[in-house]
């Protein structure tokens, strides 16, 4: 790490120790299991002083060129948009991100479209919370804020607001996972998930995950 006393990087640190998780690091393979959707790591955000050559800005390059790093395309008129890759993606490459409006449950349900695209971004994470409510790196008045705000069920709505991580198809034997990141701050809103490569991907080949 660049700078080991930032808070990004205490943060990290701290991730690391209680939830037992690797850091996302720039340039570095990510380290994928079973239960990647429930180990939720953390990275430098956008905002951080650090120089684009830290280590701990492992997602700096997944919101970028994405016209030059994928294809969105539709093989048949009665089926959805499929994304395939211009370029070779190393196995533990973050890939892309998905993007959307974060909406509780209620917001969720009045939009009969909304649900079947949208993926659970917070599922009442008690792991989290705990770890949340112990962080030293964080203010005390922001604990039982953060606590009340993991405590509940949280998606991304791709609809009116997405990218190119909407159009992903579904596969039981995907080459992407998924996996929750913190970019640069704790809260819901700077939570994301991100695909990863499970495998080495070949240029041109269709990129999916597993729906469920």
């Amino acid at each position: 790490m660049e700078n080991p006393d930032c808070e990004c990087a205490i943060a990290s640190k701290q991730f690391q120790k209680k939830l037992k998780i690797p850091p996302v690091l720039r340039k570095k393979a990510v380290k994928l299991d079973e239960n990647q959707y429930w180990r939720i790591q953390f990275c430098c955000g956008p905002k951080c002083q650090c120089s684009s050559e830290c280590s701990l800005k492992g997602l700096d390059e997944i919101d970028k060129d994405h016209n030059k790093k994928f294809e969105v395309y539709r093989e048949e008129e009665k089926m959805g948009f499929c994304v395939s890759t211009k370029k070779y993606i190393a196995k533990g490459t973050p890939v892309m991100s998905f993007n959307g409006e974060i909406v509780g449950k209620r917001a969720l349900e009045k939009g009969s479209d909304a649900e079947q695209y949208s993926l659970k971004l917070i599922d009442q994470d008690q792991a989290l919370i705990e770890f949340l409510k112990t962080a030293n790196f964080l203010a005390k008045n922001l604990l039982r804020p953060l606590a009340t705000a993991f405590d509940r069920v949280v998606f991304i709505n791709p609809l009116k607001y997405g990218n190119v991580g909407r159009f992903l198809s579904h596969s039981c034997r995907p080459n992407l996972e998924m996996m929750r990141i913190f970019q640069g701050g704790v809260s819901p809103g700077h939570m994301r998930i991100v695909f990863i490569a499970n495998c080495n991907i070949k240029a041109g080949e269709n990129l999916s995950f597993d729906y469920g």
